[in-house]
């Protein structure tokens, strides 16, 4: 379910928008964040043992993440994810969906930064692009709108190689993060 979020609407003026569960804000020192698995381990004597395990740039620290039991309130928003965990995820743009018409005023660069802001989340109050897919999929009809793909997708990378189990595992993960405006695929 979606929950609601007050837009920066002129004063005097009380709108609510829908932001999807994917792309629930989250504080910026995340991105610098320490994070740390916590779990309790019974020792031999039946003494609990607390086992700290770090969180860090890879597959191991991208499954602890999903895993740590003491990190509340997880952050799934892509973009967060894509940046801690970069040697393994990444985004993918499907040219070939694109329907864009560039304002010359732009460079190609800075059409696809902001189109992937308005694909992870960033309302179309603030996208300053003449033709954006992703908030053109928003306001599509729902009949429309499931028949096209999203132009963004967050994908795992090939390397590291990912066991078939861990990658259903991640897959079953990352579904909270879909929406019509950004997908996820199992291979770069």
């Amino acid at each position: 379910t979606s929950t609601a979020q007050k837009s920066h609407a002129p004063a005097g003026v009380s709108e609510v928008v829908a932001v999807d569960p994917a792309f629930q804000t989250f504080k910026p020192s995340f991105f610098a964040k320490e994070f740390v698995k916590k779990t309790s381990e019974r020792c031999g004597d039946g003494t609990l043992e607390t086992v700290e395990e770090s969180i860090n740039n890879s597959l191991e620290g991208l499954l602890r993440y999903f895993q740590a039991p003491n990190i509340r309130f997880k952050s799934r928003h892509p973009l967060l994810l894509a940046s801690r965990f970069s040697r393994v995820l990444l985004f993918r743009y499907d040219s070939s969906r694109a329907s864009r018409k560039l304002d010359p005023n732009r460079t190609e660069q800075e059409y696809l930064l902001r189109s992937l802001f308005c694909a992870t989340g960033f309302t179309e109050k603030t996208c300053t692009l003449e033709h954006c897919e992703s908030c053109e999929i928003r306001h599509e009809p729902l009949s429309e709108q499931s028949s096209r793909s999203a132009v963004w997708c967050l994908a795992l990378r090939s390397e590291p190689a990912i066991p078939d189990r861990t990658r259903a595992w991640l897959h079953q993960h990352f579904e909270c993060s879909k929406t019509m405006t950004l997908g996820f695929v199992e291979n770069e």
